[in-house]
């Protein structure tokens, strides 16, 4: 068994020359977000549904590329879904760009629903509007409440007659694009903190004005649903290794999935180390603290090699050791980032600690990985309220 953090030895400032490597080419810590659905089935609201959505009304449809001529389109797998924009005695009028009020809409207009339960406060979405200038048709993409239909976000909102658009696009069914027409665009939308956890909903609608019918000639076309990279606070060098602070048993969401976790006296933290992608499974790592007032942070050093990022957020002349099996393994009884993780805890939080912030990093035997073989992981600082 391993000590606690309160009773771990000191790191000898020799022993730092762990920041010493120069990241290659390797994985980026902007990673693409985890995906939600995309259009790989094909269709979309039957049964079952096109990954999750449902329409309900219009006529959107799921195409491929090789069906329609579009720049940029699909921006994940192979489909993606266009949403014609219907007019007709029905459609209602758009309410204005920055002004949603007028959802939920009942008829004459294309509309999808795609909900899901929101684990990261962050949301994207590929899209891609194209319509002749001066069409009367507008389209939105918004976060709303399943509960009650009450918008908590706009992702993204327009209309021919007054939203600037410029090319290049994705073309309607019938040919080369529209002389009007975005290109590729990623909008984003916040999930509300009291929704973290909760099922919310993300609505596309694609619809034009008018009192008499009008065959579509504006389209919204939309791909990928994913949840935003975040990008880390004390970002590591790239390597696959990974420390998971969770409280209370809880996985960490918003800024804490990001590396910054408040913690209050009675509270119980663990941490769970391990390589996402496989690619050190098994490899010896040390685990490593530094304890400063809330705020005071040491700044981050380089590792050592000419134009590196700053990585290690470990002050080598205050580090404290948990655990070091750095190197290669040397027994299957000694601590590894054994596949699916090595969990360390829970601990407590004492009493007496309230201003005090430990920054936490892994350092991991990664053979090949730079010239030293050393993996550095994101910084987690735990924030002692």
């Amino acid at each position: 068994m391993h000590p606690p953090l309160s009773h771990a030895r000191r790191l000898r400032p020799v022993a730092l020359t762990l920041a010493v490597a120069v990241l290659w080419a390797g994985s980026s810590v902007f990673a693409s977000g985890q995906t939600i659905s995309g259009f790989e089935c094909p269709s979309v609201g039957g049964s079952p549904s096109c990954d999750g959505w449902v329409v309900t009304s219009g006529v959107p449809s799921v195409v491929t590329a090789a069906m329609i001529t579009c720049a940029g389109l699909p921006t994940e797998g192979t489909r993606f879904c266009q949403l014609p924009a219907p007019g007709g005695p029905s459609s209602p009028a758009f309410a204005g760009v920055g002004n949603p009020s007028a959802y939920p809409y009942a008829a004459g207009v294309s509309q999808m629903t795609r909900t899901f339960v929101a684990t990261n406060s962050m949301l994207e979405i590929d899209y891609n509007w194209s319509a002749p200038p001066g069409a009367p048709s507008w389209f939105e993409i918004l976060l709303v409440n399943p509960a009650n239909n009450a918008v908590l976000a706009v992702f993204a909102q327009g209309d021919a007659m007054t939203t600037p658009l410029t090319q290049p696009g994705c073309g309607a069914t019938f040919g080369s694009p529209p002389p009007n027409a975005t290109g590729i665009q990623t909008a984003t939308a916040t999930v509300p903190a009291a929704f973290i956890g909760q099922s919310v909903r993300v609505v596309c609608v694609a619809g034009e004005n008018g009192t008499i019918f009008i065959p579509p000639i504006s389209f919204l076309n939309v791909d990928a649903l994913r949840f935003s990279a975040t990008p880390p606070l004390f970002p590591g060098n790239g390597a696959d290794c990974d420390v998971e602070v969770s409280i209370n048993g809880v996985p960490p969401t918003g800024l804490a999935a990001q590396g910054q976790h408040d913690l209050n006296f009675g509270d119980s933290f663990a941490f769970r180390l391990s390589s996402p992608g496989g690619a050190l499974d098994n490899a010896g790592f040390a685990l490593i603290y530094t304890p400063a007032p809330t705020g005071s942070l040491p700044a981050p050093i380089p590792l050592l090699g000419a134009g590196n990022p700053a990585d290690v957020w470990i002050d080598p002349m205050n580090a404290v050791v948990v655990i070091d099996t750095l190197g290669p393994p040397t027994s299957i009884l000694v601590p590894q980032l054994v596949p699916g993780g090595y969990t360390f805890g829970p601990f407590n939080v004492p009493a007496g600690l309230t201003g005090i912030s430990a920054m936490v990093q892994m350092f991991a035997f990664a053979p090949g990985f730079n010239p030293v073989n050393i993996g550095v992981s994101n910084g987690e600082e735990l924030r002692f309220l």
